[in-house]
C-alpha cells in the first residue's frame, strides 16, 4: 500500500439515524440537570450548558448530512484513499507480472528472442 494511503470508514445510513436519535435524546436528559442549578452553580452550569447544547446539535447536524450525503452504505464500507485501484504492472517493483507479460509477448511471437532478452536483462536489473 502506498505510503501516502489512508483508510477511511463510511458511515452508513443507519449510524445516521443513531447520531440524530443520540443528539435529541442527550439534549432532552440535559434539561433537567441545567435547570436544577442554583446559587454559585448556576454560571458554570450556564457555560456547561452552551458548550453540551453545541455538540449535541453536532451531533444532530452530521446525522443528517449522513443521511442526506449521496454517498451513504447499508453496511461497513471502507474507502482507501491515495492508491491506484489496481497495481500497473509496467511499474518498477512487480517483476513477476512484468516477466510474465514479457514471456507472453514472445510466445505470440510480437516480440524478437534479441528484444525478449534485453528487455529481460533490464528487468533483472532494477532494484528488488
Amino acid at each position: 500500500m502506498d505510503k501516502n494511503a489512508f483508510i477511511r470508514p463510511r458511515p452508513t445510513k443507519l449510524s445516521g439515524v443513531a447520531m440524530i436519535v443520540a443528539g435529541a435524546a442527550f439534549l432532552l436528559f440535559s434539561i433537567v440537570p441545567f435547570s436544577a442549578a442554583e446559587g454559585e452553580a448556576k454560571p458554570f452550569a450556564a457555560i456547561f450548558g452552551v458548550m453540551w447544547v453545541l455538540v449535541c446539535l453536532s451531533f444532530i447536524i452530521y446525522g443528517i448530512y449522513i443521511l442526506a450525503s449521496k454517498k451513504p452504505s447499508s453496511g461497513i464500507v471502507f474507502d482507501i484513499e491515495g492508491t491506484a485501484a489496481r497495481k500497473d504492472p509496467d511499474q518498477p517493483g512487480d517483476f513477476e507480472a512484468r516477466i510474465r507479460k514479457l514471456e507472453k509477448l514472445k510466445d505470440d511471437r510480437l516480440i524478437t528472442e534479441e528484444e525478449y532478452k534485453r528487455k529481460r536483462a533490464e528487468i533483472m536489473k532494477e532494484p528488488w
